[in-house]
């Protein structure tokens, strides 16, 4: 074997058990946390969860809070509805895919 192939074969065998010990890691995490899920799964429903309360009040104005004041006077406009509703999705879309990774 000629030194190129054997350390192309070392680089092979780092990155492999590289790869293994990621798994076996981000694997005890799962198993050893109380909801099933990783600390980034976690992290994300919690900014999803955000996302959609931030959303909803774009979306429906509060009687009690007064006028809303937009970059052009008039409150939330067409283009930022249609902004607030697709985050809206994408948050619903996050969550739906968090609970399912975890089993609930």
């Amino acid at each position: 074997m000629d030194g190129l192939t054997a350390v192309g074969l070392a680089a092979n065998i780092i990155q492999f058990l590289d790869f293994c010990a990621t798994l076996l890691s981000e694997a005890s995490e799962v198993y050893h946390s109380a909801s099933g899920l990783s600390q980034e799964y976690v992290e994300l429903q919690d900014v999803a969860r955000d996302l959609s309360l931030l959303v909803d009040g774009l979306i429906t104005p509060k009687t009690n809070a007064g006028p809303r004041v937009s970059y052009q006077g008039l409150g939330p406009g067409p283009d930022m509805l249609s902004i607030a509703h697709s985050a809206k999705a994408v948050a619903t879309e996050l969550i739906s895919v968090t609970r399912g990774a975890s089993g609930c």
